[in-house]
């Protein structure tokens, strides 16, 4: 159902980045900021927690992350001989400035064409319901703690924390040194956990568990909804290569948050080389298992660093960086580039792309359906 809201996805992105959007934003922001150095100079202005102590700690805050908005000492303020009556007007004219501003944003949302406005509603509200409702079956009732069936999951986590961290790590060291972080450059904890979910399909296939149209499925579902490149690794890349940061240390530093995973400790690994990792087999939502019963019961398999490694170096290079087509009625995989819209170089219309997904995807769970009922059925008369 969530491959057919894709319209409506990439509705709402088209909002979000478009350039009367990120100029509200931007005031918005800036707005912000001064709110909060104005509130933070009245609180010093009353001796109340605030002080040296909070000045020093803000003030090296500030070095590292000069664009947040939050926690500005008076230090950071201008000196000013207005009276304390002009800053409260200052303050609240700010404040109400903020404010009309807001519902002019959210105006502008209402304002869009009623086609465009409801998809971004339906697929909201498809998105929500079909993620609640899925994880109400283990989290309501069997694994409310997630500990067991409910790290279902945790699929493509692995990575995905890997290269979130990573990625923070990254921003971090830019604002060091006072580069600029391109916005397409910002990975959210979805996007990174999108483009491990493409990783766990390579390395799935590279073992000869997950291939043709199987493959193919199950690698569609992030290049469907990738015509924002979203799910790209291409901006990161080209921070990496503005901070020095080469393919080795990226991979390297990946494999140290994985190292950690939390997920280790639910099974025993052969070798202190080896790692785990959630992996698919024959087709999306199938997922591979393990001879250990407590990996098992997890959807765990013990895996190759080396895999792991490999998988990452190829997004490095871009390999991932597609989007998916449909073409002569076959689901094809086209290179995309973050300099230019994906939309330029497809045939098809998301949504077209996504039916032929979802349809294929149906029958897929049908012969497996049938699959199973067989063996059942064989297992009964062999029983008698």
């Amino acid at each position: 159902k969530i491959l057919e809201e894709v319209e409506g996805f990439e509705n709402l992105v088209q909002f979000i980045e478009s350039p009367a959007t990120l100029k509200k934003k931007k005031e918005l922001i800036r707005l912000g900021k001064k709110i909060a150095e104005l509130r933070d100079a009245e609180l010093e202005k009353d001796g109340l927690p605030s002080g040296i102590n909070k000045a020093a700690a803000s003030s090296k805050f500030k070095k590292v992350f000069p664009s947040v908005s939050s926690m500005a000492s008076v230090s950071s303020c201008s000196d000013s001989s207005d009276t304390e009556s002009d800053s409260e007007e200052d303050l609240e004219s700010l404040v109400q400035d903020r404010k009309a501003l807001m519902k002019k944003l959210r105006s502008s949302f209402y304002e869009m064409s009623s086609e465009k406005k409801d998809s971004i509603l339906s697929f909201l509200t498809t998105i929500n319901s079909e993620i609640v409702a899925a994880k109400a079956m283990f989290l309501a009732y069997s694994d409310p703690f997630e500990k067991y069936r409910a790290l279902l999951f945790e699929y493509a986590h692995t990575l995905g924390h890997g290269v979130e961290a990573f990625a923070n790590d990254l921003y971090l060291k830019a604002r060091q040194r006072g580069v600029e972080i391109a916005p397409e450059a910002l990975r959210l904890h979805g996007q990174c956990v999108g483009m491990a979910v493409l990783w766990a399909g390579e390395m799935s296939k590279n073992l000869g568990k997950l291939t043709g149209e199987g493959y193919t499925l199950h690698q569609s579902f992030p290049y469907l909804f990738n015509r924002n490149n979203g799910f790209s690794f291409g901006p990161l890349r080209e921070l990496c290569d503005q901070l020095g940061v080469d393919k080795e240390e990226f991979v390297e530093k990946v494999l140290q948050v994985v190292r950690r995973d939390n997920k280790r400790g639910y099974c025993n690994c052969s070798d202190p080389k080896k790692s785990v990792d959630q992996l698919v087999t024959c087709r999306p939502g199938k997922m591979l298992q393990s001879s250990d019963p407590n990996a098992e019961i997890r959807y765990l398999v013990e895996v190759d660093e080396e895999w792991q490694a490999n998988v990452l170096g190829q997004a490095f290079d871009g390999y991932f960086d597609m989007v998916a087509d449909l073409q002569g009625g076959e689901i094809k995989f086209l290179p995309t580039s973050q300099r230019k819209s994906a939309r330029s170089i497809c045939k098809s219309k998301s949504k077209t792309v996504a039916k032929h997904i979802r349809s294929v995807l149906m029958e897929a769970y049908t012969v497996d359906a049938a699959e199973i009922r067989q063996r059942n059925s064989d297992l009964a008369e062999s029983q008698f």
